[in-house]
């Protein structure tokens, strides 16, 4: 026997851990008791952030540039560090 839950019936956030069990209901039987199976633990995917929005870019001398960005509006997950190039 098998059940599938859409993770995307839960939440849309990326890179969270969820703990489900499964537990029997019998019904209308004498003497019936449930079942309880063991705590389960799954990780949603790390998702890839959007990309960062751009403030304003400019050289004030040749041999620097300055960058200034917002951050993404939708992170997915921990933020990583940012590379230049």
């Amino acid at each position: 026997m098998s059940l599938i839950v859409a993770m995307s019936e839960l939440t849309s956030e990326f890179h969270l851990r969820y703990a489900f069990y499964v537990q029997t209901r019998l019904v209308n039987h004498p003497g019936a008791r449930n079942a309880i199976s063991k705590i389960h633990f799954v990780k949603t995917t790390f998702g890839y952030p959007d990309p960062p929005r751009m403030r304003e870019s400019y050289a004030p001398s040749p041999d620097k540039v300055r960058i200034r960005w917002d951050p993404p509006l939708e992170a997915h997950g921990r933020r990583m560090p940012k590379v230049a190039s």
